[in-house]
């Protein structure tokens, strides 16, 4: 069900509650900004912050090869965890026996962040921790927001918690008088009371019944306005930049090993003084073949020079064993090391 077919779904259950009142506290919403209208739901604000991850991640060619599409989450009924990561980049992960086995992005600016990177099989706090040290500069002064429910949701919630806190990261508070009496009134968990009283607290016209019957997927979905159809329209032009990122890639570093040899060999050739002018500009050059084929005069050129000539020889064997496997992994070195001297997505 959509998030439109959702938020019809609860004005009409509303309607029965409260049918004398809707209009009034709906046009006083959209005064307070309480309600966002889907016209206007990509703010200047969020512009940026979308434009300013795709101009980091695909202009800069860094769109990783494991590319993580939403996966469709089912319903109340399963034994699962589903975590809830609200920065400005908004994540869902589904969680069983504390490992991510599912991702989705609930809004673009998640869909960017979580292209470049593959988060199941990880520990849900790990999960976590990677999203926020990728997006930590777009985590504004009210801090992270995280929402548990399910199997273990305190357990975890902790685990989560206590990782990001052992970053400094700021967490926002989301227990409350109003979650508490939810929990008590309808037995349902504390984690997903804090949702639905975050959800009631921005749409006060839905009925709190209909609300808190809904599958946390979809409280999830009305806080972010997600639009299904939306989403996979951005998901799949990330897909298309990715390809046409990763071949131009795969281009670039096959001329490069191609160039190395030469390049190595001819420095190798040089006086002292002018090998040691040369050898930036060399690295430079070969910067998108990642560290190890970087030289590092630490040690003196011989050692430097056939560190670089072996990784070299590794390199082209294994190209020949599975060329695509090997770029992917130069391409996943590569793109850990540009993110780790880049961590502004201005």
């Amino acid at each position: 069900m959509r998030t439109s077919e959702i938020k019809k779904q609860l004005r009409e259950e509303s309607k029965t509650v409260v049918p004398d009142v809707w209009e009034s506290v709906l046009s006083e919403a959209k005064e307070e900004g309480l309600i966002r209208n889907t016209a206007q739901r990509s703010t200047k604000a969020r512009r940026g912050n979308v434009k300013r991850l795709i101009g980091f991640l695909v202009a800069a060619a860094v769109v990783c090869l494991s590319v993580v599409l939403p996966i469709t989450l089912s319903g109340a009924g399963t034994n699962l965890t589903v975590v809830c990561m609200r920065i400005n980049p908004s994540v869902e992960f589904t969680v069983q026996n504390g490992e991510v086995t599912g991702v989705r992005a609930l809004n673009k600016d998640g869909a960017v962040l979580l292209v470049h990177h593959s988060l199941t099989g990880l520990p849900a706090e790990e999960a976590c921790e990677t999203v926020a040290i990728t997006a930590e500069n777009l985590i504004t002064e009210d801090g992270i927001t995280v929402y548990v429910s399910g199997d273990d949701e305190e357990e975890l919630e902790k685990k989560i918690s206590d990782r990001l806190q052992a970053h400094n990261y700021k967490l926002k508070k989301t227990d409350g008088a109003y979650a508490e009496q939810l929990a008590e009134r309808y037995k349902i968990s504390k984690g997903k009371a804090r949702v639905a009283a975050e959800v009631l607290t921005l749409f006060p016209q839905y009925a709190e019944e209909a609300v808190v019957k809904q599958p946390i997927q979809e409280l999830h979905e009305i806080l972010e306005d997600y639009d299904e159809g939306e989403m996979d329209d951005f998901e799949e032009h990330l897909l298309t930049e990715y390809q046409q990122e990763y071949e131009a890639y795969v281009q670039t570093v096959s001329g490069l090993l191609e160039e190395y040899e030469g390049d190595l060999n001819e420095l190798d050739g040089m006086m002292q003084t002018e090998r040691l002018q040369q050898v930036p500009r060399f690295n430079e050059k070969y910067a998108m073949l990642g560290e190890d084929f970087q030289l590092d005069l630490e040690d003196g050129w011989r050692e430097a020079y056939y560190e670089c000539m072996e990784e070299l020889k590794e390199v082209r064997r294994d190209v020949k064993k599975n060329a695509e496997e090997t770029f992917a992994d130069l391409f996943e070195d590569w793109l850990e090391e540009f993110r780790e001297g880049h961590r502004s997505f201005d």
